[in-house]
């Protein structure tokens, strides 16, 4: 048995980086998501805790829990997420529209409502995500037609209580260089969280009438000319309407709800479900031709949320070494079996501990930095 391996790396953020991983013994593909390193681990080991809570809801990204191992000679924590065939909206998007092709309006209510269902879910679990955005939003692909929308990356998101409606947050890196009081990357990002760094609810609501929109003109709902301007435009600029013409009244009227400056006046998921937008346009599907695939996808979100762990028998497994290399962990068992003392842990300049092939003591350190992050992020 060969176990799991990394084979393609799918790209890379400031927390470090995805890959994909298979076994071929079991036919099966998990995206890793790798801190860059152990300082950096506390990000993830948050995301985790907050996909751990919301794991089997049909549109949220499952994960199968987390791992330790070693990455250029240093213990390094990973999700392990499951693999997404149909990459993410942003590359959906892109392509549609590069060929000079538009996603029907019955297709765009219907992915609106997947992704207005896992909010509702997120929000009544007092969480907000901060961060919705077209390459935050994997798709799976069921046939030629459409595919499942699953809402991931959960490195931004935040906790409010049950009787809380918004959240403040400090001065933070957007993530493209840019700073703003915001979470949000600063394209989907609201006013209130531009002007004030005020997330909430309907913070996200914001973000995902600006995913809508896209998907319906392929462009940003902004224009501008360089990050200063954006950030003007977003404070107290106009939105620019790119809508095509015979765009239907309940589409423009869902996105106004949406994208209402006040975000006490923004619909909540839950009410944006029930709009007419989206109602009728279910409708539509539903006597069409598309039944046979709605039905489908609707079968394959319970068999995604009952899947059986990869590796293990419970919903959410911690694993040690699923990538250390074969040698390392020899040297670790070497080590147990081994009563002779090993030379003091070498160090890197940020302090962390690193393993040689004649220092495994400094991974068991590593690991023990880890943990404790995992153990403070619990409190």
């Amino acid at each position: 048995m060969e176990g799991w391996k990394k084979v393609e790396e799918l790209g890379t953020g400031s927390f470090g980086s995805v890959s994909m991983a298979i076994d071929s013994s079991i036919s099966m593909k998990v995206a890793v998501k790798t801190a860059r390193s152990n300082s950096q681990s506390s990000v993830l080991i948050k995301e985790g805790k907050f996909l751990r809570q919301l794991n089997g809801i049909p549109n949220i990204v499952r994960c199968f829990g987390n791992d330790i191992s070693i990455k250029d000679n240093q213990a390094v924590y990973s999700l392990l997420l499951e693999y997404a065939e149909g990459g993410n909206l942003r590359e959906l998007i892109n392509d549609r529209f590069n060929k000079g092709k538009r996603i029907p309006e019955t297709q765009i209510a219907y992915y609106a409502s997947m992704l207005l269902k896992g909010l509702a879910q997120i929000h009544s679990q007092g969480i907000v995500h901060c961060d919705l955005k077209p390459a935050n939003i994997l798709l799976f692909p069921d046939s030629n037609r459409l595919c499942q929308l699953k809402i991931g990356d959960f490195g931004s998101a935040r906790r409010i209580s049950q009787d809380e409606e918004e959240i403040w947050v400090s001065d933070s890196d957007s993530g493209d260089g840019t700073k703003s009081l915001s979470r949000t990357t600063l394209l989907y990002a609201s006013p209130e969280s531009v002007a004030y760094g005020l997330h909430g609810t309907s913070t996200d609501i914001w973000s995902f009438g600006c995913v809508v929109a896209e998907m319906i003109t392929g462009e940003s709902i902004w224009d501008y000319e360089d990050e200063q301007d954006l950030i003007d435009q977003i404070s107290h600029g106009t939105i620019v309407d790119r809508l095509p013409e015979n765009f239907p009244d309940n589409g423009v009227d869902f996105l106004n709800r949406c994208l209402l400056r006040c975000p006490e006046e923004r619909w909540s998921a839950l009410e944006l479900l029930d709009h007419p937008f989206i109602v009728e346009n279910l409708k539509i599907m539903s006597e069409t031709h598309y039944v046979d695939v709605l039905n489908r996808l609707e079968e394959k979100q319970k068999k995604n949320c009952s899947q059986i762990n990869p590796f293990g028998m419970s919903e959410w497994v911690s694993t040690k070494h699923l990538f250390t290399p074969k040698w390392m962990i020899e040297a670790l068992e070497k080590q147990d079996d081994d009563d002779e003392e090993v030379e003091a842990p070498v160090k890197q300049d940020d302090g962390l501990l690193l393993l040689t092939k004649s220092n495994p003591r400094g991974f068991r350190k590593s690991i023990s930095f880890i943990v404790a992050r995992m153990k403070k992020c619990k409190e």
